[in-house]
């Protein structure tokens, strides 16, 4: 036995919960679907184009001889600006030359040995 849909007449499976047409909840509405005349869903009808008046023209401000729009100034010129002074490496102004000399250097690591061989047995 199959459900209608109430919102669109869609035939549905009895353990539907929803129009698989039209996503409505069927509710727990019993309704059997009549055969042979479900009823189709309405057609949208599509929208009209709208009709965008085109510009004329476009209007520009008016240019004086430099190239400039009548009423606006040329821009002021940005200085460029100063470069940043880099780092020297070899020279690290925040470390003090003494306290690095009273500083005992770092012992090297040992060197590693041999890799262990793993016992075969015989």
């Amino acid at each position: 036995m199959m459900r209608s849909c109430p919102a669109c007449g869609t035939a549905n499976g009895e353990s539907d919960d929803f129009c698989g047409n039209c996503g409505n909840y069927l509710g727990w509405s019993s309704e059997p679907v009549r055969p042979g005349r479900a009823r189709e869903p309405e057609p949208v009808p599509e929208p009209a184009p709208e009709s965008t008046p085109k510009p004329e023209s476009v209007l520009e401000p008016a240019r004086e001889p430099g190239g400039i729009p009548a009423g606006m100034s040329a821009p002021e010129s940005v200085p460029e600006p100063a470069p940043e002074p880099t780092a020297n490496p070899a020279v690290n102004p925040a470390v003090n030359p003494a306290a690095q000399a009273e500083a005992p250097a770092p012992e090297a690591a040992p060197a590693p040995g041999p890799p262990a061989r793993p016992e075969v047995p015989a």
